[in-house]
């Protein structure tokens, strides 16, 4: 499940498709696939369909034939992905839907580069995510510890079914109002308005947390994104975290371990400190919700004896505007 995602993308037994062949894109082989000839109701999109035209900004186009409508992208772990889009009858408990998916033929993709999943299931803004080809403006789901081996099974809850219930504190933070330009138009920016170090609150401006086009057609902002491993901070509010950080812990900073090279983990303290000496990180929101985010939400083991902090700086990203956007990953 890839929440900035905008289209559900499974591997197909079909044929490849020429335009895959001259990306040297390989015929996916080595996963379980969907075969579309066992189904009555599967059907290919043309480029007529309006599914086609409006889907998902650049990433769908026709094929050379001019006929029929298919996906080619880049996706994460997909260096490339290339295949028809297509449209079949799937059953939600009594509730029979049509959605719209690209089937991939092929892909430079390769086994283990979704931890073993074989497919996509998009929860973005965009028209063919799951989400929003059901109509639905609620989903939730649970993330499991990062590191954990644990097995236990996470449910999608879709539509009323997810909604918030037990006895566990909630905290309900409000998506802003996106842009209109592709692929801004699809993210899920929040309003962080601070951040504290334990009681310490940080000196930086709410502006830089905001949704801001910092280039014609750009925008930045603070975007919730489980697809992305761990936080990213704007420059600015990284570089007083990390001095906040160095005056709390001070003497019990320790050097990373020699056999890991990183110029990324900038922090790190003992395991067995951890818990005791590293403060809770509070993201504050707009409307006075607060998320308190315990050490190891925000600091990961490396090595046998060390933990890190795993917040970066989004400076090091290539280019604007996620150089300037804050994001909140799906390790916290």
């Amino acid at each position: 499940m890839a929440r900035h995602a905008n289209c559900l993308l499974v591997p197909c037994l079909c044929r490849q498709l020429g335009t895959a062949a001259v990306h040297g894109m390989t015929q996916l082989t080595n996963f379980t696939r969907y075969d579309p000839s066992l189904s009555h109701a599967a059907q290919n999109l043309t480029c007529s369909n309006t599914a086609c035209a409006t889907s998902i900004g650049s990433a769908t186009q026709c094929s050379c034939a001019g006929t029929e409508c298919y996906v080619h992208t880049a996706y994460n772990a997909f260096e490339e992905i290339a295949g028809d889009l297509s449209t079949n009858e799937f059953t939600f408990g009594s509730e029979k839907v049509r959605l719209t998916f690209g089937t991939i033929d092929a892909s430079t993709l390769t086994r283990g580069s979704l931890g073993g999943a074989s497919g996509i299931i998009g929860l973005g803004r965009g028209p063919l995510s799951l989400v929003s080809q059901l109509s639905e403006t609620k989903f939730s789901y649970c993330l499991m510890p990062f590191f954990s081996d644990a097995t236990n099974p996470s449910h999608l809850l879709v539509g009323a079914s997810a909604a918030l219930s037990g006895g566990a504190p909630v905290t309900s933070v409000p998506f802003v109002k996106n842009s209109k330009e592709y692929p801004f138009s699809t993210y899920y920016y929040l309003t962080l308005a601070g951040i504290m170090m334990g009681k310490a609150k940080l000196d930086v401006p709410a502006a830089v947390f905001g949704l801001r086009e910092v280039k014609p057609g750009r925008w930045a902002g603070t975007v919730v994104d489980t697809g992305s491993p761990f936080m990213s901070l704007v420059d600015v509010a990284y570089r007083v975290l990390k001095a906040e950080l160095e005056e709390q812990l001070g003497a019990s900073l320790v050097r990373l371990p020699k056999v890991i090279i990183s110029k990324r983990l900038e922090l790190c303290v003992s395991q067995g400190d951890l818990a005791r000496l590293v403060p809770p990180l509070v993201l504050q929101f707009g409307g006075g919700g607060e998320v308190v985010l315990p050490p190891e939400n925000y600091w990961a083991p490396v090595g046998n004896e060390t933990a890190c902090m795993v917040v970066f700086s989004s400076a090091r990203k290539a280019s604007p505007p996620m150089n300037e956007t804050t994001v909140i990953g799906g390790y916290m």
